[in-house]
């Protein structure tokens, strides 16, 4: 792992009209890992900078693909992605 990677955003997607789910790499000590944090707006708008919020979790890197296959195995669960249907 590059070690100029210390603090980088790896990824980020809307949570929804105000928050945003940010990957950010850490290395700490010998250790890296990948924090997976809500940033929230301070105002609602476009312009508006973000805080970082106590919403979300630090992984060791070593852990991700366990994440992933995590994230797989509730993607299948729930059929591709989408919500299961109401039952009437």
């Amino acid at each position: 792992m590059n070690k100029w990677l210390d603090g980088q955003e790896l990824a980020r997607f809307s949570k929804n009209a105000y928050d945003d789910v940010r990957l950010t790499f850490h290395k700490l000590g010998t250790g890296q890992s990948v924090d997976i944090r809500v940033w929230a707006k301070i105002r609602p708008s476009d312009d508006a900078p973000s805080i970082q919020t106590s919403l979300g979790l630090a992984l060791a890197v070593e852990l991700l693909p366990d994440l992933r296959r995590a994230i797989d195995q509730a993607i299948a669960a729930l059929g591709g992605g989408h919500a299961p249907e109401a039952k009437p």
